[in-house]
């Protein structure tokens, strides 16, 4: 019989040697524009009406912009008791939460859903002179009780919480946190509070999961910097990204890497998934955490032999056999692979051998459970040309001094249907590029060259 515990992914923004002792308030943060944040196009934009998901209701905006789940059609019942705290309306123009676009920026990603401790929009569009909102939240006693502090040491806290229903083994999604703590010293000693917490509905503690590789401590504000000259020394500098002194991206002062956060879970099992990120002591000093769109996967993926995720569509010549496998693998669950929509007799494992091109689907069911998790590959096949050496020879005359290539093409290859293209260059006929001649009935070539 197999065991599961139970689930949660939490981070840390804080250091726990803080807590023994009384901060001292701190005036909110005011920054001048630099000539680089006065450009135009250099913020991402945040909850701009430009973009209809700018207006999603906080459920849709978690079922239709944070999850993927392929072409699962059950999505909807899979995901319910979306929930935000504090209730901002998608028309509260201060809301903590809304929708980001990279827009014209380097932002690591395209779109996604931001939780904020200040006032979403302030994130990006334009310059903003210091992020020290009052966002209208409170504490939180889950977050509290997790990393240790009195619970009327958080202000600003704004909580993300639904249920769900996976169907695969393992969720995951992608994030970054920002924060205006990336300022002086701040970030040796003092920093906001964020936790992503997982635990089934039926019960059972939060347990934390998420530790940066190889041991290296949570994922925080406090335990990712680069050194603070006459503060402290650098600690997991390879996950921070950088001090945004231009302001461009973002208005936040700093951000780490994009991580990537991953728990192992039971198929068709229901768990409750709560963020929450909140000021410490404060209301000055404002963080968000940007989660990347559609990368919270509770579905199904395809793929190929290394483990790679496979795209909707690949090309494969000559029908070489293609070995797709489904990121599920639990030998509790019900595989069912279709061609065509027409189920495959006997393809009832997470892998199969493509021989021929179509469209491939898998359904993964949970016995039981009438929404299964699907995905889908349609694979487009070709045959190669038969191809071989030719020459071309060419009795020069008054009237003829140019070879006309196309008519050695039926020497080349015999296969009907064959598009030619003559390179001068080897490189260029290996890249298959548009470096090829253009002229090919009246080309003036060389005695000697090979084309």
């Amino acid at each position: 019989m197999r065991r599961y515990l139970p689930l949660c992914l939490f981070f840390l923004v804080i250091s726990t040697s803080l807590f023994s002792q009384d901060l001292p308030p701190r005036k909110p943060l005011k920054e001048t524009p630099t000539a680089a944040s006065r450009r135009a196009g250099v913020f991402i934009d945040v909850n701009a009406p430009s973009y209809p998901e700018s207006s999603y209701t906080i459920e849709k905006m978690v079922k239709d912009v944070l999850i993927s789940s392929g072409t699962n059609t059950c999505l909807t019942p899979n995901v319910t008791n979306v929930k935000i705290t504090p209730n901002h309306a998608a028309s509260n123009a201060d809301r903590a939460w809304g929708y980001f676009h990279k827009a014209t920026t380097n932002f690591p990603f395209k779109d996604g859903l931001v939780l904020s401790t200040g006032f979403a929009r302030r994130a990006g569009n334009t310059f903003e002179g210091g992020l020290n909102d009052v966002n209208g939240g409170g504490s939180d006693a889950d977050l509290a009780q997790v990393i240790g502090v009195v619970e009327s040491r958080l202000n600003d806290a704004v909580l993300l919480e639904f249920d769900f229903v996976p169907t695969t083994s393992q969720i995951k999604f992608n994030y970054l946190i920002a924060s205006e703590e990336y300022t002086g010293s701040f970030p040796c000693t003092f920093a906001d509070a964020f936790a992503i917490l997982l635990r089934p509905t039926s019960g059972g503690p939060y347990v934390n999961m998420a530790v940066l590789p190889g041991g290296a401590g949570p994922v925080s504000i406090t335990n990712i910097h680069p050194a603070v000259p006459g503060s402290c020394g650098a600690v997991n500098e390879q996950y921070f990204a950088g001090y945004n002194t231009g302001n461009v991206e973002t208005n936040f002062n700093g951000r780490t890497i994009p991580l990537t956060a991953t728990a192992t879970v039971v198929a068709g099992q229901q768990y409750h998934f709560k963020m929450v990120i909140a000021d410490y002591s404060d209301h000055s000093y404002d963080s968000a955490v940007f989660l990347e769109g559609g990368s919270f996967n509770i579905g199904v993926d395809l793929l190929d032999p290394a483990g790679t995720k496979l795209p909707s569509d690949i090309n494969v010549c000559d029908n070489v056999p293609q070995v797709i496998t489904a990121s599920v693998n639990d030998p509790n669950l019900v595989y069912q692979w279709y061609f065509n929509g027409t189920a495959i007799p006997n393809a009832t494992t997470n892998t199969i051998t493509a021989v021929q091109p179509g469209t491939y689907t898998i359904e993964v069911s949970v016995p039981g459970n009438p929404c299964p998790g699907k995905a889908t590959i349609q694979i487009h096949g070709g045959t190669t040309p038969q191809a071989q050496d030719a020459t071309l020879l060419l009795c020069t005359t008054p009237d003829i001094t140019t070879f006309d290539l196309s008519t050695i093409t039926s020497t080349i290859s015999p296969t009907p249907g064959a598009i030619f293209k003559f390179y001068e260059n080897q490189a260029d006929a290996v890249a298959q590029n548009n470096n090829y001649i253009q002229t090919p009935l009246n080309y003036n070539g060389n005695d000697g060259q090979i084309l």
